[in-house]
């Protein structure tokens, strides 16, 4: 039986009742224990899991694909939207340069205005500072001249507090485009990530002998994220329990008291209740 599609090396797992299940090595490796023979290149022929049992293999097996193929969708998802927004960001800059290089034909223009502005403007100032010279008020003459000179200098400096905010302004408009990237980004991860939690209930909503099967050989095999779900599933069992002697049934566990003896230790533990 093989678990995926996609192209790689192909292992051989053996069950304790001999049955190959040929698996890709991508999931396999899921299983600490096979990818530790894997590196140690114990994987030529078959591997045999002496302690697993097909029936219970299978769905090992099936939980390792799962988690792969959850692992390389959203990596795929991941890197289509790193490319949508390269091509935004190009896009953006390319628009922007042409804006640019529109303000900085408009910005000489201006600068050559100015220029010729200011021929004429201080052929003007020298013709009025010889009228003025020839009043008797000089020097409430010069004084209107520097303030006027000042004037024109805090026009400078009025132009290019604009030209800065309007550089903020971008800047944040730019920055509020990439906070509703990230949060749509983080949206999708957590409706994949609710998705996949939804399956694992299902898949460990099964009977009592199968699921303490699955733990043992999550155990053996060294399946971290299958083993922590399989115990979730028996700590989720024991709190529906309400009595001692439902999780006792529910798990098939005999006392290790007579009935004398837990009469006693209840009457010493009555506080509790």
């Amino acid at each position: 039986m093989s678990s995926s599609n996609n192209s790689g090396k192909v292992l051989k797992l053996k069950s304790k009742d001999n049955q190959i299940f040929e698996v890709e090595e991508s999931v396999a490796i899921q299983s600490e224990l096979i990818k530790n023979m894997v590196e140690a290149g114990c994987d030529i022929g078959v591997i045999p899991l002496l302690m697993v049992h097909s029936k219970t293999l299978r769905n090992v097996i099936e939980w390792c694909q799962k988690h792969v193929d959850y692992v390389e969708e959203n990596d795929n998802e991941s890197n289509e939207e790193e490319v949508k927004n390269w091509e935004s960001e190009i896009c953006e800059e390319e628009n922007n340069n042409g804006s640019d290089e529109e303000e900085i034909r408009n910005w000489e223009s201006e600068i050559c205005e100015e220029e010729n502005n200011n021929g004429s403007d201080e052929e003007e100032i020298r013709n009025w500072e010889s009228e003025i010279c020839e009043e008797e008020n000089n020097g409430s003459d010069e004084e209107e001249i520097k303030n006027w000179e000042s004037e024109e200098n805090n026009d400078g400096s009025d132009k290019e507090e604009v030209t800065n905010w309007e550089s903020e302004e971008n800047n944040a408009g730019s920055d509020n485009d990439e906070l509703r990237n990230w949060e749509s980004e983080e949206n999708n991860a957590g409706s994949d990530n609710d998705e996949l939690k939804n399956w694992e209930s299902k898949f460990v909503d099964i009977d009592k002998d199968s699921l303490y099967e699955l733990l043992l050989a999550a155990d053996y095999l060294n399946i971290d994220s299958l083993l922590d779900r399989v115990i979730k599933q028996v700590a989720d069992m024991i709190k529906a329990s309400r009595s001692v002697e439902e999780v006792r049934q529910t798990f098939g566990i005999k006392s290790d008291f007579t009935p004398e003896e837990e009469e006693e230790i209840r009457k010493e533990i009555s506080w509790i209740d």
